[in-house]
Order: C-alpha cells, then sequence, then structure tokens
C-alpha cells in the first residue's frame, strides 16, 4: 500500500512520504494530521482517503475508517479494489460481526469475484463466526 501512496515531488507541503513515515514508527496522530491535510488540498485522491482509512483503523476508530474507505472506494483507482475487505474487517472489530460477513458474502457470490480473494473471504468469514476454516 505504502508503494502507491508516495507522492513524485517531496517538496510541497503536506508531504505523503512524513505521513507514511509517522505511519511506519507508530505514530498514527500524526500520520492522520498530515493525510488530512493531504485530502484538504486534493480530496479528490482515493489513496489519500485509502491511507487515512488504515490510519483510523489503526487507532481502533472503525467507524471513521469505514467512512473513509467508502469514500475512496467510490473515487475508485488503483489499490481500491480489495476495499470492501478492510471495510468488513472494521465491522466485525466495530462488533458488527453479521454485516462484515453480509459484505464478505457479497464479493464471493459477485460474477467478479477471484478465486484467491474468495477464498480469503471464507477463511475470514469463518474467523469471524468462530468456526474451522
Amino acid at each position: 500500500m505504502i508503494g502507491f501512496f508516495k507522492r513524485k515531488s517531496r517538496t510541497q507541503p503536506p508531504s505523503a512520504d512524513e505521513a507514511i513515515a509517522r505511519a511506519q514508527r507508530g505514530d498514527n496522530k500524526g500520520a492522520l494530521k498530515e493525510v488530512d491535510a493531504l485530502i484538504a488540498e486534493a480530496p479528490g485522491v482515493a489513496m489519500s482517503h485509502r491511507f487515512r482509512g488504515e490510519t483510523l483503523f489503526a487507532m481502533n476508530r472503525y467507524d471513521e475508517a469505514i467512512e473513509s474507505f467508502l469514500t475512496a472506494e467510490r473515487l475508485g483507482g488503483p489499490a481500491m479494489e480489495e476495499l470492501f475487505f478492510w471495510i468488513a474487517l472494521a465491522h466485525a472489530n466495530a462488533e458488527r460481526p453479521d454485516r462484515a460477513v453480509e459484505i464478505l458474502q457479497e464479493y464471493i457470490d459477485s460474477p467478479a469475484a477471484s478465486p484467491d480473494l474468495s477464498q480469503k473471504c471464507k477463511a475470514a468469514i469463518a474467523q469471524i463466526q468462530g468456526t474451522p476454516g
């Protein structure tokens, strides 16, 4: 994920590189501040919203993370294909396992489902439901 997020130029504040570095150091609060500044400058960049969602997820702020993931999904582009998985995991961690399973099952049932990702979804469902996968 981090490779997709890097900017080509380090001369323009705020810095995606700084946001990434802060996240890698475990400074999620600082990373969130950086990515929020990036979004304020360019709200149409899906990867910024995805990174924001991942940062909020790491901070256990699941509902806010879901909002960011949904914004990224709506904007679309590279690296947005698996956002449903993040959204489902956020629901599971927010103690909404039924919604998480529903999201994963929707993917499995979709014509666009890949065999590898469908298998990961099935394993996640089994884990969420506490059954052998």
